[in-house]
């Protein structure tokens, strides 16, 4: 009886314990999520910017090599 309850009081503790690690997860993710958002805010113009200018240092690439494939 003794080995049956100790047992059974190791499983509440273990599903007590799982909830507050899940609980701590989901305020680690809330952080997470709101230093991308402050991030994004403050740099999302330059970010941008360095994509467009990619983007366009492509496509000026593959429209010259269209272009010599075409001579």
């Amino acid at each position: 009886m003794t080995n049956f309850m100790v047992r059974l009081q190791n499983d509440i503790a273990d599903r007590e314990e799982r909830g507050a690690a899940m609980a701590e997860y989901g305020l680690l993710l809330a952080l997470v999520a709101l230093a991308a958002i402050a991030v994004l805010a403050l740099f999302g113009e330059s970010i941008s910017d360095v994509f467009s200018s990619a983007n366009n240092r492509l496509n000026d690439g593959i429209d010259a090599a269209a272009e010599e494939a075409a001579e």
